[in-house]
């Protein structure tokens, strides 16, 4: 979630947890009840803080810059794919599909929105069969290089 920096950024001028002095433990469940969000709630509030910064993880050695835009771009798929969970417990299986394809085009190394995507087409190919290959061409679009959403829907456009 965060580097050095963005854990002093996130705990501020609070007090230090040590082993002698164990405040989160103790703590914890007061600070859980106060907070009225769900528990999905907090998670992005802390997503939404932007503590983490892929720069404060990496050394300056070759191949630092190239990694840092693939940690970032991981980062943002995976936030994407969280935003669309998000969306369809609250909206419906339908509110979070567009997340989803975005997570799938946001990273090759974050794969879990796109193979989120894959689920919900399977799922809908006897009830929805345009909707499901409406939702494989958006994947194979996204991920062009990944061949699974192509070969889902050339098993889809075979059926009766």
């Amino acid at each position: 979630m965060a580097g050095p920096l963005g854990l002093r950024k996130f705990a501020g001028d609070g007090p230090l947890n040590t082993d002698d002095r164990p405040l989160v433990m103790f703590r914890a469940p007061h600070f859980a009840g106060i907070n009225a969000a769900s528990p999905y709630g907090r998670l992005f509030e802390l997503l939404e803080g932007q503590w983490a910064d892929p720069a404060e993880l990496m050394a300056d050695e070759a191949g630092a810059a190239e990694l840092m835009a693939r940690l970032g771009a991981y980062v943002a798929g995976r936030d994407r794919y969280l935003r669309g969970l998000r969306a369809e417990i609250e909206g419906g299986p339908e509110a979070g599909v567009e997340s989803f394809v975005a997570s799938a085009r946001a990273s090759p190394d974050f794969t879990t929105g796109y193979a989120y995507g894959l689920a919900l087409a399977t799922q809908r190919s006897s009830s929805d069969p345009a909707g499901a290959r409406r939702l494989l061409e958006r994947l194979m679009a996204a991920r062009p290089e990944n061949p699974v959403a192509g070969q889902l829907l050339e098993r889809l456009s075979r059926r009766p």
